[in-house]
């Protein structure tokens, strides 16, 4: 037996639940206006304010998505740093181990502060 599986808002990120919501607002907005009997030119320029809203928002979140990809290189070159020093620090110790037998654990510990 198959389990029928829906998509929920909370399936989506907070910025698409926005972008969502503000369509739907859009929507429902224009579909108000047009019940009032509002005139042709009215509900084009309401649409038009809509579409500028929807594209500024979708136009931040490609500018967010940008600058997490950024921090995500950030990080992974902080961390490949990190890697190198640790490699240079073992290495280091192993030297300080073959002139001071015992001396490794302890030179070990200092990666771990």
């Amino acid at each position: 037996m198959m389990k029928a599986r829906f998509l929920t808002l909370e399936s989506y990120s907070p910025l698409s639940r926005n972008i969502v919501f503000a369509a739907g607002i859009a929507l429902f907005s224009g579909l108000a206006m047009a019940q009032e009997g509002s005139s042709t030119k009215e509900l084009e320029k309401n649409l038009e304010e809509q579409r500028i809203a929807l594209q500024e928002a979708i136009s931040n979140r490609e500018s967010t998505a940008a600058k997490v990809e950024e921090v995500k290189g950030s990080i992974a070159e902080a961390e490949e740093r990190r890697a190198k020093i640790e490699e240079e620090l073992k290495s280091l110790c192993e030297e300080q181990e073959s002139l001071k037998e015992g001396s490794y654990d302890e030179c070990m510990s200092s990666l771990e502060s």
